[in-house]
């Protein structure tokens, strides 16, 4: 099904936006004009973008930002529109939309504030304090996504006996696997010196844990894998695990090393259940050579090219770190979250392509943004378990409204039921279980 759409200058960035908003989430093909005369004599769905309609087509009044090239601070007010939040405000009449949605849609997919001057947090990354979706308080809500279910609302009234496609909801449980084991596969001499220290700073719990894992007596906490693969068989949903594999241990990367057998094992066994893409290292969102050489090492231990990638740390740096990936045959990336606040980092819950502000120009790099991240609600937010149960209930169900993609991230690690994730299994499972629900996936009996 086809939309024409009218505008007297096309430029990249219309483009980009009409692309993402029509064809990827209301499943339109759409089509650009700069023709009066080819809109006004077609018979396909229509509307247009500018200063004017060219009749009584649905009609968006234009907000200069997908005209400009360069990057500045834009002016922003925040108004209500429908109880929701919308800026970059039009004084027309013409349009039943009082601002311009796909500038504002634009502006918050591109991620166009973190090209700008920002404060970062102890770690380097942009903080989400600089954000308008903070300040505003619409984190939570994939705002362009219900921008969109606007527009279809309103094509729907001018076409009332056209059907229209229909998404469905959906949901992708992703794991980093940032320390494959605990204790297991290490030497005995690094866990006996592991147990001494940890009796000597009176980790009693943690020297227990150590040293019944090294008789045998106990599973390795952080193999939780086999928890996963059966939530996974139960409910037969598809998965992504990020594995780190750092060149050479640091503060942020204690695992074992990524070449070792057990860990080659291990990706072996997930790629049975899942993809399995890389998870670059702490510095290497500024390091272009570093995520090279950490993309080339993984792809020879899988014996595969490697697709797709999740930042550890959740580093991201615009542009430079999608580039780097996008150089080294990375075709989607799963980083667009925040790690202290859950909710939506691009304002949407839908796979989008990236679009690089500082050329102008849509890559082939598709993103995938994640609601929340499990540290999000343990550490940095201290919620209880039933807290984080209802906080994520409310996250699915605004995902659900809008008919997206519910991307969730968790580590092997926090499942394992053990010191500060004490019971946070249960949180895990009732999140598969309440998304299951919503969608078609079917329960294995």
């Amino acid at each position: 099904m086809e939309i024409l759409i009218y505008t007297s200058q096309i430029t990249s960035r219309i483009r980009y936006i009409t692309d993402y908003i029509f064809h990827d989430y209301l499943l339109l093909n759409c089509v650009l004009t700069d023709s009066t005369d080819e809109f006004r004599n077609s018979s396909a769905i229509k509307m247009s973008y500018g200063t004017s309609p060219l009749g009584d087509e649905l009609f968006v009044a234009q907000h200069p930002l997908l005209l400009e090239t360069g990057l500045c601070e834009q002016n922003i007010d925040v108004f209500q529109y429908n109880g929701m939040p919308a800026f970059f405000g039009t004084n027309t009449e013409c349009s039943p939309f009082p601002f311009d949605v796909f500038a504002a849609s634009f502006y918050l997919i591109t991620r166009y504030e973190e090209y700008l001057p920002h404060s970062t947090d102890k770690f380097g990354r942009y903080s989400p304090k600089n954000a308008l979706a903070i300040k505003e308080n619409f984190l939570d809500q994939p705002l362009v996504n219900l921008w969109a279910k606007t527009l279809l609302s309103e094509l729907q009234k001018r076409y009332p006996s056209v059907e229209f496609p229909k998404r469905e909801f959906d949901f992708l449980p992703t794991y980093d696997i940032d320390q494959p084991y605990a204790y297991l596969h290490r030497s005995f001499a690094v866990n006996l010196g592991g147990l001494l220290k940890s009796l000597i700073k009176s980790h009693f719990r943690e020297a227990k844990n150590r040293f019944l894992m090294m008789i045998r007596y106990r599973k390795d906490q952080y193999d939780t894998y086999g928890f996963q693969f059966a939530l996974q068989q139960q409910f037969g949903f598809k998965t992504c695990y990020f594995v780190l594999c750092a060149l050479r241990k640091g503060k942020y990367e204690r695992s074992l090393a990524c070449d070792s057998r057990h860990v080659k094992k291990l990706m072996q066994k997930l790629g049975q259940h899942g993809k399995v893409g890389i998870h670059p290292s702490f510095a290497s969102d500024s390091d272009a050579a570093k995520i090279r050489k950490e993309i080339s090492k993984f792809s020879g231990l899988v014996n595969n090219e490697i697709e797709i990638s999740r930042q550890h740390y959740l580093k991201l740096k615009m542009p430079q770190t999608y580039r780097s990936l996008i150089a080294n045959g990375i075709k989607a990336d799963y980083s667009m979250g925040y790690a202290s606040r859950p909710g939506f980092r691009a304002s949407v819950c839908t796979p989008f392509k990236w679009f690089d502000l500082s050329v102008n120009e849509v890559t082939p790099l598709v993103v995938y943004p994640f609601a929340y991240m499990d540290g999000t609600l343990n550490y940095h937010m201290q919620l209880s378990r039933m807290d984080a149960e209802l906080l994520i209930q409310r996250l699915i169900n605004n995902v659900r409204a809008v008919d997206g993609l519910f991307v969730s991230l968790w580590h092997n690690s926090s499942l394992s039921n053990s010191g500060k994730w004490h019971g946070w299994r249960s949180v895990y499972k009732h999140s598969i279980e309440y998304a299951a629900s919503l969608c078609d996936v079917k329960e294995e009996k």
